[in-house]
């Protein structure tokens, strides 16, 4: 199964364009990652520059269109679909979850079977932002 996971504003904000949050919820934190751990995490190279370093106890892999980029013990890839190609054969856990950001998950929410979205009661500076899914 592929999951989108991601915690997102009342407006849909993600984070500022360079991959930051824009928040700190510890809780929210922790309840992540305990539900991917032992899986195959896929994020956008943004998002993976935030955190510096892989997240243990899951394969971490980034995709970017930098042929060159060093994921710092990362898998790297250049495509969704390589992507999850990857977390099919080489992660322990069955589901696959993306992580994020906002342009990986417009092109992921076309091949997801679930989304987890934690709802921020806030509004903030729009930069990146989760797709929309229903029509308003």
């Amino acid at each position: 199964m592929i999951i989108l996971v991601a915690a997102a504003g009342l407006n849909n904000e993600l984070g500022k364009d360079d991959g930051v949050p824009l928040w700190n919820l510890p809780d929210e934190y922790a309840r992540f990652r305990e539900q991917i751990k032992f899986h195959p995490i896929i994020m956008g190279r943004k998002s993976f520059d935030v955190i510096k370093e892989p997240l243990k106890d899951s394969l971490n892999i980034v995709v970017t269109r930098n042929k060159s980029y060093n994921g710092h013990g990362a898998l790297v890839v250049h495509s969704l679909a390589a992507a999850v190609e990857k977390a099919r054969s080489g992660g322990k856990g069955k589901d696959i979850y993306i992580v994020g950001g906002g342009i990986l998950f417009e092109e992921a929410i076309k091949i997801a079977d679930k989304m987890e979205l934690s709802r921020i009661n806030g509004t903030f500076p729009m930069q990146r932002l989760f797709p929309k899914v229903f029509k308003e």
